[in-house]
């Protein structure tokens, strides 16, 4: 439930967008990427891996 504020004002609207498949190309790549940068933060494999899944899970369908 929203404090009475926000409700009045629409804060946490998400722009719309038109995504192409050549939007994409190349994604899983920069996620890669972007997943590495964390690899000091874990000092075990698995959870390093788990870490991943969940990046991927919150981009999938």
């Amino acid at each position: 439930m929203q404090p009475q504020y926000q409700a009045e004002i629409d804060t946490y609207s998400v722009p719309k967008m038109e995504l192409v498949k050549e939007d994409i190309d190349g994604f899983i790549v920069k996620l890669q990427g972007f997943h590495s940068e964390f690899a000091d933060c874990f000092e075990r494999e698995a959870a390093r891996q788990k870490f991943y899944q969940y990046m991927v899970g919150q981009f999938s369908g």
